[in-house]
């Protein structure tokens, strides 16, 4: 009876090994297929949702628009400075005119009469001053009036000199630095506008739009998953027993659940650390369980649903 037991356990053990082994040449995983993630690239409220869960759309197309009111006030504010800009800059380019010329020499002559005026009211008053006839502070108001058209007279002297000589290089490459400028900023602004409109990167499905219409986004949050259209790919675990026979560019054949046809693939990324408990904290019997996350790349099976079943053969 011992012995029938001993020959028994025998046949277990060694069938359980067979089975094992034949496991181990087989990897198990899912059909996939490569999701996109976009991010909100600005702050702001969801004012338009273009697209559906499920929906096929092309790359470039929208997905979803977020209110940009603010963003267009930035946008004009922008243009006004550039605009006036320019203007300036034209003005320097073009010199002055005739009429204005005519204008500022007009203003000198009409403040030099009141500067000749105001000097003899000084020496009229500095005489009835000296004779106590007024007071010293009248003799005061004099002299300020006299002292503060006499620099008028200047500022409008030298503003006349200006216009009839014509501004600097060195006033102009200012102007047309400072257009420059405001140009560039322009266009950062106009470049954010695109941030508030979601396209798609890629042809594919819209597989999830997590946000809604009137919900408020912050920067980087996820506004929408695509599935990218074309071939899909098999998620498989190696097992570590397999780790070594395999590598980046295998070619490996591939089964899906309910599918009679088989497909060809190309191993197309492998890890290098294993999926679970890494091998340092693991003794040599419990090594062997370790598996390694794969993706198997398929050719000639677009349109097959993802999240099936697969089992790939190892060699």
């Amino acid at each position: 009876m011992l012995i029938k037991q001993l020959i028994c356990t025998v046949f277990f053990s060694v069938g359980l090994t067979g089975c094992i082994n034949k496991g181990d040449s087989q990897a198990f995983g899912t059909l996939e297929l490569d999701r996109i993630i976009l991010q909100a690239k600005a702050v702001g409220e969801i004012i338009e949702v273009c697209v559906s869960e499920g929906s096929m759309v092309k790359k470039g197309q929208i997905l979803l628009r977020l209110d940009d009111s603010r963003q267009q006030e930035l946008v004009y504010r922008a243009k006004a400075e550039a605009k006036q800009a320019l203007a300036y800059l034209e003005q320097l380019r073009n010199g002055a005119r005739k009429e204005d010329i005519k204008a500022a020499i007009a203003e000198v002559e009409a403040i030099t009469a009141k500067l000749t005026n105001a000097e003899k009211e000084v020496e009229r008053a500095a005489i009835l001053a000296k004779n106590n006839s007024i007071k010293r502070a009248n003799l005061d108001t004099a002299i300020s009036i006299r002292d503060t058209l006499a620099a008028n007279q200047k500022y409008a002297q030298e503003n006349l000199n200006k216009l009839k000589n014509g501004v600097r290089y060195e006033e102009i490459m200012q102007a047309e630095s400072a257009y420059e400028k405001y140009c560039a900023n322009l266009a950062v602004e106009n470049n954010k506008l695109e941030d508030y409109i979601v396209k798609a990167t890629r042809n594919g499905r819209v597989d999830s739009l997590p946000k809604y219409c009137g919900e408020q986004v912050q920067l980087g949050s996820t506004v929408a998953i695509l599935l990218v259209d074309g071939n899909p790919y098999a998620r498989i675990y190696v097992p570590e027993s397999m780790r070594a026979k395999i590598s980046i560019g295998s070619k490996l054949t591939v089964f899906i659940d309910n599918i009679e046809k088989s497909y060809q693939g190309v191993v197309r990324s492998l890890a290098i650390d294993p999926a679970f408990t890494p091998y340092y904290a693991l003794n040599q019997k419990e090594r062997s369980r370790l598996v390694y996350l794969a993706e198997v790349q398929l050719k000639d099976a677009t349109g097959l649903p993802i999240g099936l079943p697969v089992q790939v053969t190892l060699p």
